[in-house]
């Protein structure tokens, strides 16, 4: 065990427990909004189960993005499949013994890892030069840190081959709570650092994302309510 691998393993810890913290963060602010406006149980609401559907299709369908930047919503759908792929790759090495259906995945895993680069790059170039719109600091440094990251995962993969038995130790140490050392890799060092990076600029709200959905097709039905209301 080596002192790097005992660093970087706790910083994951600590970035992990950061998100956490602001996902509950975020749950509690909405359930304290949402019992101060007086909605103590969405369920009670009207209607719930007629908006689930509607909460699926813009989770996995983006239906909003789809109809306003048809374009953009590509690269984006491409995105949240291919980055969903890679993460299920990686499963292969927290999990002991791994499921032989993850090896038998592991070709699509990499073709995933391709996709996931190049919706990151389309994205980019559809924000950068053909929408032209505002594009902040923070949005564009987690696009170029995702960007980086798929870099440095499809080199380990393809020309800068890392010990995939030392990642393996160094991984199950991380899902055992047993640092292990890191493996002797720089371009593993990088992609590990980045996505620690990542995980500390991972906006909470993205987890919380089918509860903003529902409030704020709640919203919505509130001020459709307030306008008929106002017609009579």
């Amino acid at each position: 065990m080596n002192l790097t691998g005992i660093i970087l393993t706790s910083a994951l810890y600590i970035a992990l427990l950061f998100f956490i913290g602001g996902v509950i963060g975020r749950l509690i602010i909405y359930s304290e909004v949402s019992t101060a406006n007086g909605t103590h149980s969405l369920k009670r609401r009207p209607l719930f189960f007629s908006r689930m559907s509607s909460i699926f299709s813009e989770l996995f369908l983006l239906k909003r993005l789809m109809k306003a930047n048809p374009l953009l919503w590509v690269g984006e759908w491409l995105f949240h499949i291919s980055f969903a792929f890679v993460l299920l790759r990686h499963l292969r090495y927290f999990i002991e013994p791994a499921p032989a259906w993850l090896f038998d995945f592991d070709v699509f895993g990499i073709i995933s890892g391709f996709m996931l680069f190049s919706s990151l790059v389309f994205i980019l170039a559809v924000k950068m030069f053909i929408e032209r719109a505002y594009f902040s600091s923070y949005n564009f440094s987690l696009l170029a840190l995702l960007v980086f990251i798929s870099v440095t995962g499809l080199l380990m993969n393809m020309i800068l081959k890392t010990d995939l038995v030392e990642i393996k130790f160094f991984a199950m140490g991380i899902a055992t709570f047993t640092p292990q050392s890191l493996p002797v890799s720089s371009i593993f060092f990088t992609h590990f650092f980045s996505f620690i990076i990542f995980i500390l600029l991972l906006p909470s709200h993205i987890f919380t994302a089918p509860i903003t959905i529902l409030e704020a097709f709640r919203r919505d039905e509130d001020i459709k309510t307030i306008m008929h209301d106002e017609k009579k």
